[in-house]
């Protein structure tokens, strides 16, 4: 399974899913498809005004035991930051943390339960609007009527081993404020008016 991520996830790293570039979003989306056809997964395409949401399953259903929530957008970066490398026991290029090996894992693991014959539900969900911090996808997601018993964000950075059940302190605040919105990797690019 652990080289399938690799190949998976460096064939992700390749194409360039650069937040608002829908051409390339699709192109992403196309080759999930193939994926989940070659590998006998459920699959489902939603678009969420030029924003792909990719619903993967071992059967067809939208309620899980489990379902990874993932996406498939990443900030900007020039283009030999694509070309995937792997030095040592290292796999680097845009996504490769943030997340497309993350999403490989996923869909390994979801690939697993379903060639094991596992009495196991799974879903995996991609959106594609998660680095410009849009919340429409999950939205939209929400009114599809998906749920699970478990949860997994594979996007949470509190570490790979780290398993968070629960947070403590938890605020909900409602700000207005104007100006021009940023990525947080990409600071610089927003101003406050």
């Amino acid at each position: 399974m652990f080289k399938d991520v690799i190949d998976l996830s460096q064939k992700l790293i390749k194409i360039k899913t650069i937040s608002r570039n829908y051409r390339n979003m699709q192109t992403c989306a196309r080759f999930l498809e193939r994926y989940a056809k070659s590998n006998k997964l459920y699959f489902e395409y939603h678009d969420n005004g030029n924003n792909p949401i990719l619903l993967f399953s071992n059967g067809n259903n939208r309620k899980f035991d489990i379902m990874s929530l993932g996406h498939i957008d990443v900030v900007p970066g020039s283009d030999n930051v694509f070309i995937p490398r792997i030095s040592g026991d290292r796999l680097t290029g845009r996504g490769s943390f943030d997340m497309k090996t993350g999403v490989a894992v996923s869909l390994e693991l979801l690939k697993w339960v379903k060639d094991e014959n596992k009495d196991i539900s799974m879903g995996v969900v991609l959106t594609s609007d998660e680095e410009i911090q849009e919340t429409h996808s999950m939205d939209y997601v929400q009114n599809l009527g998906v749920q699970a018993n478990v949860i997994l964000d594979i996007d949470a950075l509190s570490g790979i081993s780290t398993i968070v059940e629960k947070n403590k302190d938890v605020v909900f605040v409602n700000l207005i404020s104007e100006g021009v919105k940023a990525s947080g990797m990409l600071p610089w690019e927003g101003k406050v008016l």
